[in-house]
């Protein structure tokens, strides 16, 4: 039986895959099982009574083998894990165990286990681990991983960044956590859906700590028993998206602003006009007059009204002056008071006394009564409005090209008042949108407001909440220095006419028809035509005319185009145009064009009288640049 047992135990030692050796106290093999031999290239016959360190190597053997083998000569099972230099295999990482040999002292056996694929895999794991973990942090987008029910397990700094949160707050919520009130169900949706789905593409609203909100786009997989998620903060984006947005629905409210008030310059002139034919044919003291009287009266209030149109569509002409604006707010600071009313404290701070800008003064002081007004009526019971203007840098979103440098002025007026919702906030700037009562406003204050600031190279915003009061902020481009003003010059009284001959060109019927009138009372020779192919045919027919008064946008061509004709065939002739719609663009086609200028509609018998004399004496635009017309 024992003999049995001994030949079992060879036949087990000789069919181990493990590396077998049994190794005297001398160091030397004293057998070596097929597993070992295949490993050296050598077979047991030439291993058997050679030293340890011939096959592993000397620097090895001190190192790793002997110190061991002692100590298990010594009586101790000794285990370790290394890599090994075989000459068959070349590097191999062993698990090997140094077992003591029951009553032999001198003796023991050696059983050493290959694990190199093994230990190769879980350095791949490891390196796959490291190249995620290294990923994850420095991932240029916000990573979530969330269990099943929601939770975060792990996340990245950039979450951290976008939420607000740490990275430990965060592990302690659900997506749910992050998720404004309005959007928690479409959340929880979206969340069963990526469940069920295994991946989803999304953008969502997300809270931050702060109450603050943004959009993240998310694109989501479902991996074992968690989500991950990677998010991109595309709130900055959709915020400039909105505003490129609101830029071109103001852009077509101010075309459409523009065409209205083009039309009814027209119709005012008339009114107005005919308004004054009829005073001066009437007695002074009779009823009538009275009557024509108030029809110019209300004409001149709807020709205020039409220059707001005309300056939220960035199309009235302007004066810029180079403006200090401690000096002008401290003039306009009594006046602010008056108009905010006795319970309303109006508090105005201007940081530093270098403070310049170029814009026209009549309209800054419009926009400020404007902002007043609107902050006086948010605090029917009183509260108080602070005025703040300091030196600031036109953000990047706000027309940067207009303030070289980014050097601007912000104008900031705050109220303590009932605040805007947010659809109402949003649409604050339309003309005509007012949240007043019928009667109480035109809805065309604040779009003033707008289109002072754009015309000036600037722009304003609003930020509000319910509640909460109300902040216009006013970004206007900062001059560099004081200049020259110019002061106004000399009201002159209507000139008498002349017997010069006109031609008229005026698609306008009854704009026409008045001019004649006013025209041929003050002695002058008046050809009229209703387009210019009349103009042209006229001038064929008749005697050579010293002016040509003519509309600016007609049928067949313009008023410009006819003047370059009118010009080849009579070099002399001078040109004034007359429009109700001035518009910067034809400011400047004016500007280069000789012995030309306008007369913007409406306007009186006195201001034409006073502006063809001018243009058939040949008078320079910047010598009247501030008469009253």
């Amino acid at each position: 039986m024992g003999e049995d047992t001994q030949l079992l135990g060879l036949r087990v030692l000789e069919a181990s895959p493990d590396h077998i050796s049994i190794v005297g106290s001398d160091y030397r093999y004293r057998y070596v099982n097929p597993e070992y031999s295949v490993a050296h290239g050598r077979p047991s016959t030439e291993i058997v009574g050679r030293h340890v360190g011939e096959l592993l190597g000397m620097e090895a053997f001190e190192r790793l083998v002997k110190p061991r083998i002692d100590d298990c000569l010594a009586g101790n099972e000794v285990t370790y894990d290394a890599w090994f230099h075989f000459s068959a295999l070349g590097r191999r990482y062993m698990h090997v165990r140094y077992l003591p040999l029951p009553g032999v002292a001198s003796a023991l056996c050696v059983i050493a286990t290959d694990l190199t694929e093994r230990k190769h895999a879980e350095e791949a794991l490891s390196a796959s681990e490291h190249r995620y973990r290294a990923y994850i942090a420095n991932a240029p987008h916000g990573v979530f991983v969330t269990d099943l029910d929601g939770r975060y397990v792990e996340v990245n700094e950039e979450a951290c960044r976008m939420t607000g949160y740490g990275e430990a707050e965060l592990l302690g919520l659900s997506f749910l956590d992050l998720a404004p009130p309005e959007a928690q169900e479409a959340a929880r949706a979206g969340f069963q859906r990526l469940l069920q789905t295994g991946s989803s593409q999304t953008e969502v609203r997300l809270l931050r700590k702060d109450g603050s909100e943004t959009s993240i786009a998310l694109r989501a997989v479902t991996h074992d028993d968690t989500t991950i998620a990677f998010g991109e903060d595309v709130g900055p984006q959709r915020e400039l998206e909105a505003q490129l947005r609101h830029a071109h629905h103001m852009d077509a409210m101010g075309l459409l602003a523009g065409g209205v008030a083009h039309d009814f310059n027209n119709l005012l002139t008339t009114i107005g006009g005919y308004a004054s034919v009829l005073i001066d044919g009437l007695p002074e003291g009779v009823e009538a007059r009275r009557d024509a009287a108030q029809i110019i009266a209300a004409s001149r209030r709807a020709a205020a009204l039409v220059q707001k149109l005309l300056t939220f569509a960035r199309r009235r002409p302007v004066e810029p002056q180079r403006l200090r604006l401690d000096a002008v707010f401290g003039e306009l600071r009594a006046m602010l008071t008056r108009f905010a009313g006795e319970t309303v404290e109006v508090d105005v701070e201007v940081d530093g006394d270098g403070l310049f800008v170029e814009v026209d003064r009549g309209d800054l002081e419009g926009a400020l009564l404007n902002l007043v007004g609107n902050a006086r009526d948010a605090m029917p019971d009183g509260g108080r409005v602070a005025i703040r203007v300091r030196a600031a840098t036109m953000p990047p979103s706000v027309r940067p090209e207009a303030a070289p440098g980014g050097h601007a002025v912000l104008i900031e007026v705050s109220d303590t008042g009932i605040g805007m919702a947010p659809d109402v906030a949003a649409r604050v700037f339309d003309p005509f949108f007012t949240t007043k009562p019928p009667g109480k406003g035109t809805g065309l204050g604040l779009s003033t407001v707008y289109g002072f600031a754009q015309q000036a190279g600037g722009d304003v915003r609003v930020m509000s909440a319910l509640g909460a009061g109300t902040c216009f902020s006013v970004w206007l481009p900062r001059a560099e220095g004081p200049g020259d003003l110019k002061a106004p010059t000399r009201d002159r009284e209507e000139r008498p006419g002349g017997g010069e001959r006109i031609l008229l060109v005026e698609d306008e019927d009854g704009v026409r028809q008045l001019v004649v009138r006013i025209l041929k009372q003050l002695g002058y020779t008046v050809l009229e035509a209703s387009r210019p192919s009349e103009a042209l045919a006229l001038l064929e027919s008749e005697a050579p005319p010293e002016l040509l008064l003519t509309d600016v946008v007609m049928p067949e061509m313009d008023g410009t185009a006819l003047a370059r004709l009118c010009h080849e065939r009579l070099p002399g002739i001078r040109t004034l145009y007359i429009s109700a719609y001035p518009g910067s663009e034809l400011a400047a086609r004016f500007a280069a064009t000789r012995d030309a200028d306008l007369l913007s509609k409406p306007f009186t018998g006195g201001q034409l009288a006073r502006r063809v004399r001018d243009a058939l004496d040949g008078v320079r635009r910047e010598d009247r640049a501030h008469d009253p017309d």
